[in-house]
């Protein structure tokens, strides 16, 4: 099992059609479920960390992906050899490599992590 996995699938701005929610679901909460279970599966004997990073601006909620926080919440009660964090992205991700390499690096403990324009809150 790797001892680091970032989710970054979660792109798209909420649009309430039906088709385009299902995507969404699919990119979010569906496949982070399916990486888990497969995760899981295998019976983990070392601590790993699960980011699930997603997009998201002051303009528009998005409640696709922010629900997936309650998830990894429960999961990490659950499952204490998976760590899981959700950062939220808004504004300028010019440093995105460097944003997710420092969350990876971090003794945090944070379940939610939040960055505005490269600032982490």
């Amino acid at each position: 099992m790797p001892d680091s996995i970032v989710h970054l699938w979660s792109r798209d701005s909420y649009t309430a059609t039906l088709d385009h929610l299902n995507d969404q679901l699919t990119n979010s909460v569906y496949s982070i479920h399916s990486l888990v279970q497969g995760l899981l599966d295998h019976k983990p004997s070392k601590h790993a960390q699960l980011l699930y990073a997603f997009y998201s601006d002051d303009e528009a909620s998005q409640p696709q992906y922010a629900a997936v926080r309650g998830f990894t919440a429960t999961l990490q009660k659950e499952t204490p050899k998976l760590h899981c964090r959700s950062v939220e992205l808004r504004g300028d991700t010019a440093e995105l490599a460097h944003i997710l390499a420092n969350e990876l690096l971090s003794d945090d403990a944070s379940l939610e992590v939040l960055y505005q324009d490269g600032t982490r809150y």
